[in-house]
Parts: structure tokens; sequence; C-alpha cells
């Protein structure tokens, strides 16, 4: 079972998605903004964390870059309707292990999270705003 923070604005598809995590036997706390998952990921540990690049407050990879300076050892994916290079750079450059392109491909989603490697999450007391 991976613990996963996942951070998309759309309650519908947060909803579903984590049901879906759910279901296939994760433990997940969801967010629908940055904000609010920055402060999950500083009150709960997680091995992985799924985030929406276009979120209301800032964007998936600010977030990627501030938890991943905190949090080197764990996987950050990123899902994005938009398939642009400056994106793909940029997502790369703050520890994004994988992007996946709206509509998410659940098997191939699924499949990557079984790849990871079982290494257990460290409690995280605090997190610090840059």
């Amino acid at each position: 079972m991976k613990r996963l923070l996942l951070i998309e604005d759309d309650p519908n598809t947060r909803a579903g998605l984590a049901d879906l995590l759910r279901r296939d036997g994760h433990w997940v706390q969801a967010a629908g903004d940055g904000r609010a998952g920055l402060e999950l990921a500083g009150a709960t540990a997680f091995d992985a964390m799924l985030c929406d690049y276009k979120l209301p407050d800032m964007n998936g990879l600010e977030v990627c870059r501030r938890l991943h300076r905190l949090h080197r050892h764990r996987m950050f994916f990123l899902f994005t309707a938009y398939n642009n290079a400056d994106i793909i750079r940029a997502a790369k450059d703050c520890g994004v292990g994988k992007i996946f392109y709206k509509p998410i491909d659940l098997d191939d989603l699924f499949s990557t999270l079984v790849s990871l490697t079982a290494q257990p999450a460290k409690e995280v007391r605090s997190f610090g705003s840059d």
C-alpha cells in the first residue's frame, strides 16, 4: 500500500481518482489546491504525490518544486492536459518523475505506482514556507 497525496482542483476528478486509488489498495489524502496540498504534506507522510498542473492558487510545478526540496526521496507525478515542451522541461527540473496526460490512462498510473520501491514514508513534523 502506497501513501499518496493527491492534489486536484476539480472535485469530481479528485473524488473519483481518490476512490479508484483507495480501491486499488492505496491510502490517499486529497486536496483541492496547492496550499491545502502543501499543508497536508507538512502534516502527513506520503510515498508519492499526484498533482494537477493547473490549480487555482499556484501551478503544480510550484507545488512539486516546494515539496521536492523537502522530500527529495519521494516520487512526484504531474497530471496535465497540456503537451508543452516548457512544462515537460520544468517538470524534470523540479523532480517530477512522470507526467500523465489527461485523460489519465489509469492502467499506466496503477502500474507506475506498483513499480515504486517499497520504501516507507517518514513522518514529517512541519512544513516551512519559502
